[in-house]
């Protein structure tokens, strides 16, 4: 099921729903998710060794020098414990993508990541609009949230492969920059592959 993300923010912004393909039968479990890629809109890919994943940032959206990176520290909830692992910024825009590896105190199932970061979400982003959507990206369970106020939009897909990605746009760049988001998450890749790319944070 391929599902335009500029579609969903922008329907959202007018307060209204707007689907691309309505299924017929009753769908059991998270539907698989696949993103249209244009090539032209995107940056060279970059990977990461563990988890093995390959991703290409919206064209024009620039790596942060790895030392940077690593000192950067990222508030995280009660829930979650995240680790900055690349990130790409367009100074012009002020677009930024997060990439974080994300642990928690203990083992949890899944399913109980996954409330337990919509409640959080869910506080955190009071007065603003939040909407979660759970699917299959690139072979992995996902929760995307969506939480957007008058100043940005911020679209954080939790991954059940221990990644965290953060799209984050402010509201009045965020028409022109929806297609680049959505060719980006087309290009992540989960493999076997230990490959480095430029851009890495170990």
């Amino acid at each position: 099921m391929s599902f335009p993300l500029r579609a969903l923010g922008l329907a959202l912004m007018l307060c209204a729903i707007q689907s691309c393909s309505s299924p017929t039968t009753e769908e059991k479990g998270p539907v698989e998710m696949t993103f249209t890629v244009v090539d032209a809109l995107l940056g060279p890919a970059v990977s990461l060794q563990d988890p093995p994943l390959t991703i290409r940032p919206p064209k024009g959206w620039d790596g942060m020098d790895s030392l940077r990176v690593a000192a950067l520290e990222i508030p995280a909830g009660r829930t979650f414990h995240l680790k900055p692992r690349m990130v790409f910024m367009d100074s012009t825009s002020g677009c930024v993508l997060f990439v974080t590896s994300w642990t928690t105190d203990s083992t949890l199932a899944w399913a109980e990541a996954e409330a337990r970061q919509k409640s959080e979400l869910d506080q955190a982003g009071r007065g603003r609009q939040v909407r979660h959507d759970s699917f299959i990206l690139a072979g992995q369970k996902c929760l995307q949230s969506l939480v957007q106020d008058s100043l940005r939009v911020n679209f954080k897909l939790l991954l059940d492969k221990g990644i965290q990605l953060d799209y984050i746009v402010p509201a009045t760049s965020y028409a022109t920059q929806a297609e680049r988001i959505e060719s980006s998450l087309g290009s992540l890749v989960f493999s076997n592959s230990s490959t480095k790319a430029t851009g890495e944070t170990p």
